[in-house]
């Protein structure tokens, strides 16, 4: 008995100074002397590895792999460096994947149907649109009716109005714009799955009809600044005695305006047909007007939103929080000039030099 007693200490005082040698070569190349403690380090990093597992798709954390083990490289029975990065890898690209596809069995229809839309916002708009980044967090609504207008719109245009084979997308007031004067009308844009329709927002009368299929729209044109102005372009088939097109292209001021392009675009995939979308970086959107005269809308940045007409066409100021200059400026303010004023030289100075650019002689003094 006191035999068995002594050899099972002498085996433990073995193995207890076999672990500390391994403990102090820990970070050696693998050796018959720190073999048992990979070992130990191995086993207790799974261990660890099984509480510590990600429990969220969102969670891309992962546990590290011991140091020790990641700096060797030579070989022992079997690479340290294989059995445990290589290990740790395929664990997290398992875990990875049965998180997403439990995440997946858990989504509903309107959810799925809500980061499909999301995926393609991000498709084109991500890094084209300055106001993207704003709409990332708020989901995109199945409509934008007015609530007023929902009896009204059920009876007269989903009922009488529309085929009995299309189907309502989507529905958002928006303010037309004029091709001759830039007068404003205010519209109910529907979008159903072959065709925009823009009906009168309150008699809900239409005014205008155009489908997907054919070939009445060539594309969507906008600018990369943080406004609701898009022109529609339009390919009309009337054409008077000189092949100039009566009608212009459709200028729309369209609030959620990356909610509403999102689903007109994925409306026309539906319909199997394309809607480019072409986004100005000079501010500077042309449009075709009837008998095929062109007018242009100038959109910059300023410190509150502000629709103008001018000579060259129908002038935007897009609030922005980074801009400090009006449309109507004619030179960029310093900090200082906005907070005290523009001195009294320098204002005659630039008044001078304006009237010197266009020919008006200088005061007599």
């Amino acid at each position: 008995m006191a035999q068995r007693q002594l050899q099972h200490r002498r085996r433990a005082t073995d193995i207890i100074r076999r672990f500390i040698r391994g403990f102090m070569l820990r970070h050696a190349p693998p050796c018959p002397e720190n073999a048992l403690f990979i070992q130990f380090v191995r086993c207790a990093y799974l261990f660890r590895l099984r509480r510590l597992l990600p429990r969220a798709v969102l969670d891309k954390s992962w546990p590290p792999c011991p140091k020790g083990l990641q700096e060797v490289r030579h070989q022992l029975v079997a690479p340290p460096r294989a059995l445990c990065l290589q290990t740790s890898s395929l664990l997290r690209t398992l875990n990875r994947k049965n998180l997403v596809l439990r995440y997946r069995r858990t989504l509903s229809l309107a959810r799925k149907e809500q980061l499909t839309q999301k995926l393609v916002a991000s498709e084109l708009f991500l890094g084209r649109k300055s106001s993207y980044p704003a709409s990332v967090a708020t989901p995109f609504a199945d409509t934008r009716l007015p609530d007023a207008l929902k009896s009204d719109f059920y009876t007269k245009f989903d009922a009488k109005m529309k085929p009995h084979h299309e189907t309502v997308q989507y529905c958002v007031p928006v303010i037309k714009y004029d091709r001759h004067g830039y007068k404003t009308r205010h519209r109910l844009l529907v979008l159903t799955d072959a065709a925009i329709y823009l009906l009168d927002d309150k008699t809900l009368r239409l005014k205008e009809r155009l489908p997907f299929r054919e070939g009445g729209l060539q594309g969507i044109v906008m600018t990369a600044l943080a406004d609701e102005m898009i022109v529609v372009k339009l390919a009309s088939t009337e054409i008077n005695n000189n092949n100039a097109p009566l009608k212009g292209d459709l200028i729309l001021s369209v609030p959620h305006t990356i909610e509403a392009l999102t689903k007109m675009v994925m409306a026309t995939r539906m319909a199997n047909t394309t809607l480019p979308i072409e986004f100005v970086h000079d501010g500077t959107i042309r449009h075709n007007m009837s008998r095929g005269s062109q007018g242009q809308i100038e959109v910059s940045v300023g410190e509150q939103l502000r629709v103008a007409k001018t000579k060259t066409g129908l002038a935007v100021v897009r609030a922005h929080t980074r801009a400090h200059t009006q449309l109507s400026s004619r030179y960029r303010q310093t900090p200082c000039e906005r907070t005290h004023g523009t001195p009294k030289g320098l204002a005659h100075s630039e008044r001078h030099s304006r009237q010197q650019s266009r020919g008006i002689p200088p005061p007599k003094t």
